[in-house]
Parts: structure tokens; sequence; C-alpha cells
């Protein structure tokens, strides 16, 4: 009985032995791969986000052109798109602000300081979205 026992649990510790990194570097390439898919998520929400940032040039323009017929179309087709993938990585927060500014476009007076409050909400949300995901 006792040679039994050693034996049994000799080859668990055997098999444990063969296990354990075995599951250990499974586990460890998983949380690695995760890792690696939030930098690589943050790093595109980042990039869109300044893209936004830097298309708000646009929408100036926009708003103080005088051409009245100008006024009556949207922005250029290079800011709504910027806008749409701002709106497709955004969270809800910065969507309703997103809507809210959109809601300008279509209205036929140009209100600047509504918009230009928005701009800075919008900013501003973005940069808690942001550190928000960093932690």
């Amino acid at each position: 009985m006792q040679v039994n026992t050693t034996i049994v649990v000799a080859l668990i510790t055997a098999i444990a032995a063969i296990i354990a990194p075995l599951i250990n570097s499974f586990m460890n390439n998983r949380t690695q791969l995760k890792l690696k898919r939030l930098d690589l998520f943050y790093k595109e929400k980042s990039d869109i986000y300044q893209n936004f940032c830097k298309a708000i040039i646009d929408l100036d323009n926009w708003i103080y052109t005088e051409d009245d017929d100008a006024r009556l179309n949207p922005p250029s087709k290079e800011f709504l798109k910027i806008h749409q993938l701002t709106y497709l990585m955004a969270n809800t927060e910065i969507r309703s602000l997103l809507d809210e500014l959109n809601s300008y476009y279509y209205l036929g007076e140009i209100k600047e300081k509504e918009i230009k409050t928005i701009l800075m909400d919008v900013i501003q949300a973005m940069n808690e979205d942001l550190e928000k995901f960093r932690r």
C-alpha cells in the first residue's frame, strides 16, 4: 500500500509539473493578447479623436462663411466622414453631444456660441473618455 501511494503522488507531481507551465503559458498569452487589443483600440480611438479635433477647422470655415447658400449645405464631406468615425468609436456621452452638434448643421441659422460650447464639451468628454480608458 505504501508503494502505491508513493507512485500515485509521484505521478500526480509529474503530471502537474507538465501541465502547470502549459496552463501558465496559455493564461499569459491570453492576457497579453487582451492588453495588445486594448492598446490598439486606444490608439485607434485616440487617432480618431485627434482627427476630429483637427477637422473642427472645417466646421469653423463653414460657420464663418459669408455665402448663405453654403450655410444651407452641411459642412465638408471630410468633416462629416470624421464625424461619423468619431460617433462610431465614442461613448454615450460624446454621442449625445455629437447628435446635438449635428442638429446645428441643418438649422437655417448658425448659432456660433452654442456650437463653440458644444465643441468644447465634446473635446472635454473625449479627453475624459481617453483618460478612463487608460486606467
